[in-house]
């Protein structure tokens, strides 16, 4: 089991726009890390960044991942809607071509996430574990650590 960071409890104080600001400086501190390049669009666009590893280009979704599962201990859900415009119109999932990838900053690990759009395509939610099912399920459950990037 991974083991709660001591400053998560200071990212309580932060508002939505800034706990967004504060996943995509760790989303891309990560990538600084790993040796990618990282650029943003100048434009609107479905994705938050692009990241170059030196042989291809992705473009990902930076999302930061808090809210507990209502019936699960030990997972969050990523929630994967976006309003489309300020109006509080309709919610759009994130769907093939729009985006390659999913960069999740968990602050209870403190850790980032890479998910492949197959694990989240069309969806609105999607439940990621931090530690093993009481009942030892495996089928169909998402693990942190088989993503961290």
């Amino acid at each position: 089991m991974m083991a709660v960071t001591y400053g998560y409890r200071y990212h309580r104080a932060m508002n939505t726009r800034q706990k967004g600001e504060y996943a995509q400086l760790q989303a891309q501190l990560r990538a600084a890390e790993r040796g990618y390049t990282v650029s943003r669009p100048t434009t609107d666009a479905r994705y938050d960044l692009v990241v170059d590893n030196g042989r291809s280009l992705e473009r990902v979704q930076v999302n930061y991942a808090e809210g507990e599962s209502t019936n699960a201990s030990n997972s969050v859900v990523v929630r994967l809607t976006r309003k489309t415009n300020s109006n509080g119109a309709k919610a759009r999932v994130y769907k093939r071509g729009e985006v390659d990838g999913l960069l999740v900053y968990v602050p209870q690990v403190n850790k980032v996430a890479y998910l492949p759009i197959e694990l989240f395509d069309g969806k609105h939610n999607l439940s990621l574990r931090l530690a093993p099912c009481k009942n030892n399920q495996t089928k169909g459950v998402v693990f942190i650590k088989d993503y961290i990037w």
